[in-house]
């Protein structure tokens, strides 16, 4: 089975009756491309490479072994991978029939590859097969182009176009028969292919004959789903002192996306707020007209979605006209008989007295100001400062820099990077024990990269290539998602607090005896919120994303009880 393969251990029975939860072990699977059986002069040429089913990552270091085995004679070798992945080995067998093994054993990490056995015959051709297909598809597509090419050797010369017939297989259902003409067949297989997010296989066939043994070449696709964004806005003219209210829904072939960060921002410009989508796909909020520039703007709402096989969207632009601020008046200011009527009011307030019990109101309401959370230093890419010596630098194709935690600024050793340039597959990195990873001579144009690490948010951004420096030394914050958490929850419980200095000590049990002893709400949201809560930032498991949208969810809902 091609996919992530997930080992449920279920140990009841055997456990002490104080065991209450199972143990999940998550491993993916090895997964041996081999590309070619050649023969050469002495013998057999073996290459191919090692990769990860779920991901189609190259593994390097993992240890393939290799056995063939025939009438006259045997050969048996093991080795590691190299560092992308690949093997390349000469057995030096005479004519005859050979069975051919492959295997690769598993870990702790991984579990072991399928091992891969054929027959083969020294004394015939073995045709290499290479498969050209999209490494991403609609999986709702009518069709999808596949091109294959064959060539064979028979070790004395150089390679010539195979000549002969194959077959076509898409996720293991034989398709459609092929002919070569030169070495090169083409076909238009048609949808649909299977659900989103799934990785089908095409692969190709050719099966033994007289002169040939058998021989394959396979091509893994990512069925992927677009997405759609809308963006409305409830005016289209605003003053510095108003606010904007956005809203909008996240599509994709699927129907409304659950949970699917927004970002709002200018056209081709900054970001200016982020929203999320509730479980029916809609979103909603506000932007401070003070934070918007003036005059007459653009706003589109970008969907940068969390799984790769989700395609990133943008809404149509909105004009908007931010008016500018006003000038301030100087006449309220002159020697006028305001001045005594204000004076009146002066002395009459000193008198009453009430006005003590206006500034108290104002002290607390600071009080409260200075207790509520603050948001988290902002995730995502920071830039290097463009020197002033910057537009006499050569175009750079580079990129570089280091992942950090958006909390203290620490090196996330455990991240992993994909950068996504026009027209090239995928390259994908680890970063080094400082968090720092380099991808160099990317092509030109726009560059899209995901950034993820164990227990963070992810993040996902875009920008083009070549760049005058400002991709050298970037600097990636994420964001804990026990800290998005958190925060979620001090932003909904703040208004429950008995006195602002409460919310520096209370803790979210401390705070929920303190809600139901006063009944100053509904407990049950309240109840299932705490639960989450303590079992998330407390809690010896890292915290999923689900964890994050439910928590976020339940804030939403206490929110709107207080």
């Amino acid at each position: 089975m091609r996919a992530l393969v997930v080992a449920v251990v279920l140990a009841a029975t055997a456990l002490p009756a104080r065991a209450e939860n199972p143990v999940i072990h998550v491993r993916a699977r090895l997964r041996i491309d081999l590309d070619a059986v050649e023969r050469i002069t002495g013998g057999l040429l073996v290459r191919g490479s090692l990769r990860d089913d779920a991901t189609d990552e190259p593994i390097a270091g993992r240890v393939i072994a290799i056995g063939v085995d025939g009438d006259n004679g045997f050969w048996h070798f093991a080795e590691p991978t190299g560092p992308d992945g690949s093997f390349r080995w000469r057995v030096p067998v005479p004519l005859g029939s050979y069975h051919l093994r492959l295997s690769a054993g598993g870990g702790d990490d991984y579990l072991a590859a399928i091992s891969i056995d054929r027959s083969v015959d020294v004394g015939r051709r073995t045709p290499t097969v290479t498969v050209q297909a999209p490494a991403r598809i609609a999986a709702h597509t009518a069709s999808m182009h596949v091109i294959v090419e064959a060539h064979e050797s028979d070790g004395a010369g150089p390679p010539r176009a195979f000549e002969g017939d194959a077959w076509l297989s898409v996720a293991g259902r034989r398709r459609t028969g092929l002919g070569f003409q030169d070495g090169r067949a083409e076909s238009d297989e048609l949808g649909p292919f299977g659900r989103a997010g799934q990785r089908v296989e095409v692969t190709a066939n050719i099966e033994a004959d007289a002169e040939h043994n058998a021989a394959s070449g396979s091509r893994t696709v990512l069925l992927t789903s677009p997405t759609t964004v809308s963006l409305a806005v409830s005016t289209a003219r605003l003053s510095p002192d108003d606010e904007l209210g956005v809203s909008g829904m996240v599509r994709d072939d699927d129907g409304p996306v659950a949970g699917a960060e927004v970002v709002i921002g200018l056209e081709n410009g900054a970001d200016l707020a982020r929203f999320t989508s509730d479980g029916y796909g809609h979103y909603s909020g506000t932007i401070r007209g003070r934070d918007l520039p003036s005059g007459p703007i653009f706003l589109e709402a970008r969907f940068r979605p969390r799984e790769d096989w989700r395609d990133a969207s943008v809404s149509a632009t909105v004009p908007l006209d931010v008016l500018p601020e006003p000038p301030v008046a100087v006449w309220p200011y002159v020697v006028s008989p305001a001045l005594t009527l204000l004076a009146a009011l002066v002395v009459f307030a000193a008198r009453d007295r009430r006005w003590r019990r206006w500034l108290a109101v104002g002290r607390r309401a600071r009080r409260i100001a200075a207790a509520s959370p603050r948001d988290l230093t902002a995730p995502g890419l920071a830039e290097s400062r463009r020197g002033i010596l910057s537009s006499l630098r050569r175009p750079d194709h580079g990129f570089s820099g280091v992942v950090v935690d958006a909390a203290d600024d620490r090196p996330i050793p455990t991240a992993t990077i994909v950068a996504r340039a026009a027209g090239a597959d995928p390259r994908a990195a680890t970063v080094d024990e400082r968090g720092r990873f380099a991808f160099e001579e990317l092509p030109p144009g726009p560059l899209v990269v995901e950034v993820a690490a164990p227990g963070y948010v992810g993040e996902r951004f875009s920008r083009a290539l070549p760049h005058r420096g400002e991709l050298r030394n970037a600097r990636v914050r994420l964001v804990p998602v026990r800290a998005r958490i958190f925060d979620a929850w001090r932003r909904a419980a703040l208004p429950l607090y008995p006195t602002p200095k409460a919310a520096e000590t209370m803790t979210p049990r401390e705070l929920l005896g303190h809600v139901e002893k006063k009944r100053l709400v509904p407990s049950e949201p309240l109840i299932e919120l705490t639960a989450r809560v303590e079992a998330a930032v407390w809690g010896a498991a890292a915290p999923s994303m689900e964890d994050l949208t439910e928590v976020e969810r339940l804030a939403s809902a206490l929110r709107a009880d207080v």
